[in-house]
Formats: C-alpha cells, sequence, structure tokens
C-alpha cells in the first residue's frame, strides 16, 4: 500500500472511530490478536457488538432486503447503525461482515471449548447469517450463485489482484465441520 493509500485509509477509520462507527476490518486485526496473547475474553467483546444488536440487524435485514436472517453491515455504530455503510458506495454491498463475526464467533468457542456458548450464542447467529445467504443466492441450473459483492479492497485497489475461491461450510452444532472448495475465480 503506498503512502498516500495508507493515509486515506488511516483518515477514513480515524473518521468512522469519531464519527462512533466501527471498521469490521480493522476490529478483527486488532480483537483477533488477543487470542494468541491468550485473552479471549477481549475477542468476546467484540462478538458482543454483534450479539446484542441481533434484534437490531434482523429488522434492518427484513426492511432493507425484505429478507430473514442476518445481514451486518460493514461499518456499524455501537448501536447497530448503519448508516455508515448504506451511504458509501465502496462499502453498501458488501455482505460478507456477518460470516466474518459469525467466523470470530466460532474462534472464540475454538480457543475456549466453551460448547455452551457455541450452542446457545455463536450457532444461533451464525444460522441467521445463513438464513440472509439463502434468500440473497440465486440459482442457474441447478447451481447457487450470488452476483459479486464489494471484496475488501477491491473497489479502492488496496488489496491488489483479487483470486477468490468459493467454499462451503457446514458446522454442527457440537461443532464438527465440513468444508469444500469450488474453482478459483480471478476477479481482474
Amino acid at each position: 500500500m503506498n503512502v498516500a493509500t495508507q493515509t486515506a485509509w488511516q483518515n477514513s477509520v480515524v473518521q468512522k472511530a469519531q464519527s462512533g462507527q466501527t471498521l469490521n476490518a480493522q476490529e478483527q486485526t486488532y480483537y483477533n490478536s488477543f487470542l494468541a496473547s491468550n485473552h479471549p475474553e477481549i475477542l468476546k467483546v467484540l462478538n458482543n457488538l454483534y450479539l446484542r444488536n441481533l434484534s437490531t440487524l434482523e429488522s434492518y435485514t427484513r426492511t432493507r432486503y425484505g429478507l430473514s436472517g442476518v445481514w451486518v453491515p460493514e461499518t456499524m455504530g455501537w448501536d447497530g447503525d448503519a448508516n455508515g455503510t448504506i451511504n458509501s458506495d465502496y462499502t453498501k454491498n458488501i455482505y460478507s461482515t456477518g460470516t466474518e463475526a459469525a467466523l470470530n464467533m466460532y474462534w472464540q468457542y475454538a480457543y475456549t471449548g466453551d460448547s455452551d456458548y457455541l450452542s446457545k450464542t455463536a450457532y444461533p447467529f451464525m444460522k441467521e447469517v445463513v438464513k440472509f445467504y439463502q434468500g440473497k443466492l440465486s440459482v442457474n441450473s441447478g447451481k447457487y450463485y450470488m452476483a459479486v459483492s464489494n471484496a475488501h479492497g477491491t473497489v479502492t485497489g488496496a488489496a491488489g489482484g483479487v483470486l477468490l475461491r468459493p467454499f462451503a461450510r457446514l458446522i454442527s452444532k457440537a461443532g464438527d465441520s465440513v468444508t469444500t472448495y469450488g474453482e478459483p475465480w480471478n476477479m481482474n
């Protein structure tokens, strides 16, 4: 990332922080590091941001998309407000934030081994995120697909070349999982 791009990125993060909004990609960088330092309780703070706003996010998903489940905005106020996302050409169509939040919850479970957290907290959130994706997917010739949404860094060019590899992962309530991968797709 060149100095001008980095400065613009940092200024954007500062502006979001000053307006009371959280930028998901930056938060993940900071909060996920606390697992390595044996402080999963700090990652739980980030996860609780999404959990405590679950009903707000569900309501907003129904209003904006006419779908059940949960869409999580890329930039979100501490109260679940999505204005920082929906009013931006760069972030208004990012659909991956819910899966990222769900993955953070799974990592919290995987690190702590707290199966009660997985079954009563993380899994219900994951299930709502999946419902949203089920509503967004289209079917063509028996294959499910989603029109490309903004992937991190592709709009600004900060990510450089982007190679996507679709995958599907099923996770049981017990935490067992199976993953299957599709063919890589070059977005450039």
